[in-house]
């Protein structure tokens, strides 16, 4: 194993190369577990500030779902707070 790299997508890879999870890389992170993949996925505007640095966080998001039946899509709104 050589030294760890960040890679950015763009960078490239070579063939049979395989990009490895390293949670040390990131200040905050919390994975997320959806009944469905989904289509879409953003960030909704709120007015607690632009530029938070301060824990803990609270941010909004919204997801479109991509079922397999278009009955069974949803459309969520997610409110993640104490981050």
């Amino acid at each position: 194993q050589g030294a760890k790299e960040l890679w950015r997508a763009g960078d490239g890879m070579e063939e049979g190369e395989e990009l490895q999870f390293d949670p040390s890389a990131y200040v905050m992170y919390h994975p997320l577990r959806a009944e469905w993949p989904a289509l879409s996925f953003d960030i909704i505007r709120d007015d607690l500030g632009g530029n938070r640095t301060r824990f803990p966080l609270t941010m909004y998001a919204v997801a479109g779902s991509q079922a397999d039946r278009a009955e069974s899509n949803k459309l969520t709104i997610m409110k993640f707070s104490d981050l």
